[in-house]
Order: C-alpha cells, then structure tokens, then sequence
C-alpha cells in the first residue's frame, strides 16, 4: 500500500521530532505506522532531502535510491539515520501512551 500525500496526516503532528521516509514492505499496514509516526510528532514524507531526519526500511523491497540519496546527503553534512521497521515499531511501543 503506497501513499503518495502525507499532508492531510501531517496536519495532526507537530513535526517537532523531524521528518521521516518509509520504504519498503511492512509487517504492519503502511499507512498505520505513517500514522503512528505522526501522533509521535514526526512528520511523513514522501521523498528523501537533506532535511530528512530518519528513513525507516521495511523487510524487502526498499527503494534503493530513497538510500543512495540518503547516502549523498550526509557527504554533504546532513545526518540521515537508516532505522529497521522493528527498531521503529519498539520506539513507538515505548513512547506511546494511548
């Protein structure tokens, strides 16, 4: 399941935690984790710039050029980090409430 527009779910976080990428094939229904990033106050995007905090990587098809991009960027000084879905779903088990 893609999704192509973030900004409708992206009026519900504050975005003060960074912007973050999803690629690949989930465990969990994209749109869900898209939707738990948010309520963590991550806003999703969908295409990779320097001002990309966090790419996570689903188990298979990841893009390969979401992370050759991520690659260039932090040559050139940003500070992408490249998480596993499963790092990302623990840090959203720990940080959310409700």
């Amino acid at each position: 399941e893609k999704l192509k527009d973030f900004t409708k779910l992206n009026e519900n976080s504050t975005g003060e935690n960074g912007n973050i990428i999803l690629t690949g094939i989930f465990q969990i229904p994209r749109k869900e984790v898209a939707e738990y990033a948010v309520k963590l106050n991550f806003n999703v995007r969908s295409t990779v710039s320097k001002f990309t905090d966090y790419i996570i990587i689903g188990t298979e098809n990841v893009s390969p050029s979401k992370i050759a991009k991520a690659i260039e960027y932090n040559k050139n000084g940003a500070h992408i980090k490249i998480i596993t879905e499963d790092t990302f779903l623990t840090i959203i088990a720990e940080n959310l409430t409700d």
